[in-house]
């Protein structure tokens, strides 16, 4: 994989990538775990709208909504191994930092900044639980 023509990536650069896409990975699914949430918390306030009002709720109300809450326990169930990920990643771009020689203090400023944000992204995670 080149970055401008015949210019290798160094494995500083290819380091920073992959903590930065799992990173971007975790956000994802986030946004996607809020989405599911919203959608049930809609689907169950519509439910109990219709048993308040004496309407008949539909055939696939109870169904969407357990569907819902699989596809959520299924999202949370990615975060354990995804943080397991991102803390190796971590620890592999911590050991590039070291190892550069030849880095331009950009890469190394975008290792650093990726490091910092995935720590940050991970005391998060840990504080949500």
């Amino acid at each position: 994989m080149a970055t401008n023509g015949s210019k290798k990536l160094s494995k500083l650069q290819i380091s920073t990538q992959a903590l930065l896409r799992l990173v971007k990975e975790e956000k994802s699914y986030h946004k996607e775990l809020e989405q599911d949430k919203a959608a049930v918390a809609a689907l169950r306030a519509e439910l109990a709208r219709k048993l308040a009002n004496g309407e008949t709720p539909g055939e696939n109300d109870e169904y969407m909504i357990g569907q819902r809450d699989r596809a959520i326990k299924e999202t949370e169930a990615v975060f354990a191994p995804l943080h397991t990920k991102i803390d190796n990643a971590v620890s592999n771009l911590e050991d590039a930092v070291k190892d550069a020689q030849d880095a331009t203090e950009e890469e190394l400023g975008n290792a650093k900044k990726a490091i910092a944000d995935a720590k940050v992204l991970l005391a998060e995670s840990a504080a949500a639980e």
